[in-house]
């Protein structure tokens, strides 16, 4: 079904009390060429309007309106030939977005019609004259009210009615209606209703506190260009609640002496079994009409995937499973408590697997850059999160985030084996090792140890206390800035690397060591030299 094309117009309304199908002159159309404009309107003024048509194919067109009338401008030699049905909603007034369900409110006006026009040989007709009528439409009932007749024939001759105050038995078939003829073929026909217009009505005349609704069975409509379809129909309340549309599939609705209900299948094998060639589904529509925000919500399984639609929203697919997925892939206990991949979850969030795959990803694919918080742990405490290794010796690390700092240590251990302090301490129980293998450096230069004797012996040191600390948390030595600008050592030239400290440090000292070892080559050729000249000395005086 091709869509149809929207024009939005003012008009004026309709003084029909129900909802009329009209052409663009306010008149009943019963035929049109191309470019016919239908419209619908009411009688009471109206904020919003939905319009559904349905095709001959099984297709459904859709649109929305606001206060303006409702009008479609249709090519009837681009649409598929056949009978269209259509159901018009006017909502009175619509509730803003959000409303909560518990403010009280007054529930808009809300008026719903059915219909349908024909599309035959490239011309769309609607809304057209009833069949003629063949009976007296004014017949008397038994409670001396005027009933109105559903068949459209006028009786030939009223004089010849046949009243039978007894029971009547017919032992054979039973033909009623116009075009009933003499030697009529039952075949296994017990009861055959047979005109142009076959109706069956259920008039209660009970009074008083008895059930008296007025029920009839319709066979299609009575007007050119309306549906083929049977009804049940509430004569009193002027509702059809049930109907079935001529063409409707075999099985369209079945159900078994089990009760299990089938649609388009007559094995149910559960309670509601739906079995279609493609994708059946469930529609959840909450219309405006009682206050709320409409929106609908699809349920529907194929090939692909069992899903949950949000038509409302664009048509995302908020939740999905795909074919295949495991026994328990989402398992909600009856604690609460939520399973991946098991079936007793122990804690609020569990997730397991066998085959080592279990992972835990947290993936931000947005293409700005950006710091963002992936993982946040809240509590009114300490935060630990746990880490356990099942293989013997079992061991269980812990990390605890609190005020006392960020700590890591063997679960069960007294004292922590890292504690990261607010301040910016870090305190480890065992020492603390840099990398420094020789395979993973290149361009080793050596250094001029007497160089850097030179620039220690320049570079300021101090005595100092971190501002996040107590003053009397005091430390030794140089600024970052001081180091980093005299030895250009490092990528951060507000930090010190302790094994750059290390290595200056290093440097010197044997730089230091080297002319230590000078001086003291120079002090032994000197002791020599005075030994000697005491020597010398002494042997003189003798």
């Amino acid at each position: 079904m091709k869509n149809f094309v929207l024009t939005l117009v003012a008009c004026a309304l309709a003084a029909s009390s129900t909802i009329t199908l009209a052409s663009s002159s306010n008149r009943p159309v019963t035929q049109s060429q191309s470019g016919a404009q239908l419209r619908w309107a009411t009688d009471f003024p109206h904020a919003a309007a939905t319009l559904r048509i349905a095709g001959p194919d099984g297709s459904v067109t859709e649109r929305n309106f606001g206060a303006e009338a409702v009008q479609i401008v249709a090519d009837p030699a681009q649409l598929a030939a056949g009978n269209y049905t259509y159901e018009l909603t006017f909502v009175s007034s619509v509730a803003p977005r959000g409303l909560s369900r518990d403010v009280p409110r007054t529930p808009p006006q809300v008026a719903t019609r059915n219909g349908a026009f024909l599309i035959q040989g490239g011309v769309l007709y609607t809304a057209g004259p009833e069949e003629p009528q063949r009976r007296d439409t004014t017949k008397r009932a038994a409670d001396g009210k005027v009933a109105s007749d559903a068949s459209k024939r006028t009786r030939r001759d009223d004089s010849k009615d046949v009243v039978v105050p007894d029971d009547q038995i017919v032992q054979g078939s039973l033909c009623v209606g116009f075009d009933c003829v003499d030697n009529e073929v039952f075949s296994f026909d017990t009861i055959r209703l047979k005109e142009n217009n076959t109706r069956i009505k259920f008039e209660d005349t009970s009074i008083g506190a008895f059930p008296a609704t007025d029920w009839q069975l319709t066979a299609n409509d009575s007007a050119s260009g309306g549906a083929n379809k049977f009804s049940i129909e509430d004569i009193t309340s002027v509702t059809i609640p049930f109907t079935v549309s001529g063409g409707a599939p075999t099985n369209s609705l079945f159900i078994g002496n089990n009760g299990k209900i089938g649609l388009r299948t007559a094995t149910p094998v559960l309670d509601i079994h739906a079995n279609t060639s493609d994708t059946p589904a469930i529609r959840f529509e909450q219309n405006n009409s009682g206050g709320y925000t409409a929106q609908t919500w699809d349920v529907a399984g194929n090939e692909a995937n069992f899903f949950v639609r949000d038509q409302t929203g664009g048509n995302r697919l908020p939740f999905r499973i795909r074919p295949g997925a495991p026994t328990s892939a989402i398992d909600i206990a009856a604690s609460g408590n939520v399973g991946f991949g098991t079936a007793s979850p122990a804690q609020p969030l569990h997730l397991r697997r066998q085959d080592g795959s279990t992972r835990l990803l947290v993936d931000e694919a947005s293409a700005t850059t950006a710091t963002r918080t992936l993982a946040s742990l809240v509590n009114n405490g300490d935060v630990t999160v746990s880490y356990q290794t099942t293989a013997a010796p079992v061991t269980t690390w812990e990390t605890t985030a609190g005020q006392g700092g960020f700590r890591v240590n063997v679960a069960g251990a007294g004292t922590p084996q890292l504690t990261l302090a607010a301040n910016g301490n870090l305190n480890i129980t065992g020492a603390l090792t840099q990398a420094s293998s020789i395979t993973l450096k290149e361009n080793m230069i050596p250094v001029s140890g007497e160089r850097l004797l030179q620039a220690v012996a320049k570079l300021p040191i101090y005595t100092w206390n971190y501002l996040a600390s107590s003053k009397d948390e005091q430390h030794l030595g140089p600024t970052a800035e001081d180091f980093h600008r005299t030895f250009s050592l490092g990528n951060n030239p507000k930090a010190i690397a302790p094994g750059d400290m290390a290595g200056v440090a290093l440097g010197a000292i044997q730089a230091l060591t080297a002319a230590l070892a000078d001086k003291d080559r120079e002090l032994n050729a000197l002791r020599e030299r005075m030994n000697a000249l005491e020597a010398l000395i002494t042997g003189a005086r003798r």
